[in-house]
């Protein structure tokens, strides 16, 4: 037993990754079946509700004090209220799973284990600019002026977040499964190895 576990959600019926996410105190989660999204009080870990929206596991989740965004084996994104919990807009368009979901400035970027970006604009909910490569995007995240990704083809991007246009690729040695900004220049990657980067270093 690992005692540093304050309490255990169980349920699930196979192992899947299960996204988190952090909102006005709360923890949204993949639910027990993995299509649906779980949202527990962040103190006591009581289960506040339970949101259904997605037909597919529920394969990333990301949010700001306005949205909850959540990327589905269904090829779907979902837009959710981050304070009403209602569906806002549902994005179609990804041929494969969505793997990685987040919101920059006014758009929201999602892509697909099959190598799908689509950028979609929050004010007007329409796609704004698709990309089809072979990047296979398996992690992202963004800061004040960057985008970077992560992709099952070892290569880190990083991307202007205005223009939508790669400013910088890295060629890595394994999958990159998670990043994340430690601030504006410096990237944390971590896949079969934790590495840092000084963004205005990477040629």
């Amino acid at each position: 037993m690992n005692r540093g576990h304050l309490t255990q959600r169980s349920g699930h019926s196979a192992f899947h990754e299960l996204p988190l996410t952090l909102v006005h105190g709360e923890i949204w989660a993949a639910g027990g079946d993995g299509k649906s999204i779980i949202v527990y009080n962040g103190e006591t870990g009581a289960v506040a509700r339970t949101l259904v929206g997605h037909r597919g596991l529920v394969k990333a989740l990301s949010s700001d004090k306005r949205y909850v965004l959540s990327g589905s084996a269904d090829r779907t994104v979902g837009v959710w209220d981050a304070l009403s919990s209602e569906v806002v807009a549902n994005f179609n368009g990804h041929l494969e799973p969505v793997k990685v979901v987040t919101q920059a400035g006014d758009h929201v970027w999602s892509g697909d284990i099959g190598g799908r970006l689509m950028i979609w604009d929050l004010e007007t909910m329409s796609t704004i600019r698709e990309k089809q490569d072979t990047h296979g995007y398996l992690s992202i995240t963004s800061s004040d002026d960057y985008v970077a990704t992560g992709g099952a083809d070892h290569n880190l991007r990083i991307w202007d977040k205005k223009k939508i246009s790669i400013l910088k690729t890295q060629k890595g040695t394994s999958y990159i499964n998670c990043l994340m900004y430690a601030n504006e220049y410096q990237l944390w990657t971590g896949g079969k190895e934790i590495a840092i980067y000084d963004m205005r270093k990477l040629g």
